[in-house]
């Protein structure tokens, strides 16, 4: 427990956002320490977006997969000063993910026989693209359990992600005389009103597609009326939608130019996969509780493995505020999460 905590307050002082690539490698070259050299260790770089994989035996099939981030959103640079207080560990990426990383991390290092490996990546909070969305073309693994924040629940389904980057054009002209030019503005505000209503109001209990107005960009002064606006979408859909209606019907309103950066497929796994029920029978015996099955709106990396039919879920610690000030992952359950695993790995 004490070698998790340590390790996690370690990672939680690399300040590793998108836009420090250099405390994004210098995350990656310390992992790379912490790890044993017996292991087959591989670090690299695509696109800028450095990534570390470890396995006990020189393979890309193994039988499992320990996947997970090392990014994190952007904070305030006190969130990147760990703090112990009472059963809670503070600190930016506490809870999602690097408690998760540690728990793999630690995993690895003490297998010295089963065929597990470790995937570590730097870009997941802004797509994973470059990070495993590169990587799992050449690696198929039998399973593959993200050490995701799941609060003790073992989740076989993320939602689709859909982002939009959506662009209305207008006429500059000056602020004191408006009608001589066109608010673009205004125009993207009037589709996106239309577009919000294409979409059920957002409710916690209901399992339905979702939309979230990300950013807005535009203007350049306050006497000008804006010649260009522009604004990202971000759209979380279920099985029940068709994401390909969806992009043609907000193509559909006259005035935009609608491109989607983002484009990814749900992860669905079965609950009665053979790996699923194992790890739920582990679970009830290390817990001595119920496991539950959980569906979540959030996105995952392991879609990417998901696409190809690789068996996946996502299986992590217990805490709050998930990109939000005050970030904390529960340290008991981070000593839970460890055992549930080191124990399923005896069984492959």
């Amino acid at each position: 427990m004490k070698e998790i905590v340590k390790l996690t307050s370690d990672l939680i002082k690399f300040q590793t956002t998108k836009e420090n690539p250099k405390e994004l490698q210098r995350c990656v070259d310390y992992v790379a320490k912490q790890l044993p050299k017996r292991l087959h260790i591989t670090k690299g770089i695509n696109k800028g977006k450095p990534y570390i994989i470890a396995s006990v035996k020189k393979t890309k099939k193994p039988k499992l997969l320990l996947e997970g981030h090392l990014d994190v959103v952007e904070a305030e640079p006190g969130d990147f000063k760990p703090k112990v207080k009472g059963k809670k560990l503070y600190g930016r990426g506490s809870y999602d993910m690097k408690s998760g990383c540690a728990i793999a991390i630690q995993l690895l290092k003490e297998e010295k026989e089963k065929d597990i490996a470790l995937m570590l990546t730097t870009d997941e909070e802004i797509g994973g693209e470059d990070g495993v969305g590169h990587l799992y073309k050449q690696w198929n693994p039998r399973l593959v359990i993200a050490t995701e924040p799941s609060n003790y629940e073992i989740t076989i389904k993320n939602k689709g992600i859909l982002w939009l980057k959506v662009t209305a054009k207008g006429k500059a002209g000056h602020g004191s005389t408006p009608w001589n030019g066109e608010n673009a503005i205004d125009k993207l505000m009037d589709k996106y009103q239309k577009i919000k209503k294409m979409f059920p109001k957002p409710n916690k209990k209901r399992w339905t597609a979702t939309l979230n107005l990300g950013w807005i960009k535009s203007g350049e002064a306050y006497n000008k009326v804006p010649a260009e606006a522009e604004m990202g979408l971000d759209i979380r859909y279920t099985e029940h939608d068709d994401v390909n209606k969806i992009i043609k019907k907000i193509r559909n309103l006259k005035g935009i130019k609608v491109e989607t950066p983002q484009k990814q497929p749900m992860r669905i796994t079965d609950i009665k996969e053979p790996h699923m029920q194992k790890l739920k029978k582990v679970f009830e015996k290390v817990t001595k509780k119920k496991a539950r099955f959980k569906s979540t709106t959030g996105g995952s990396d392991t879609r990417f493995f998901a696409g190809k039919g690789i068996v996946t879920t996502d299986f992590g610690v217990k805490g709050k505020n998930l990109h939000a000030p005050n970030e904390w992952a529960d340290i008991k359950s981070m000593g839970t999460v460890y055992k549930i695993l080191k124990e399923f790995i005896k069984t492959l």
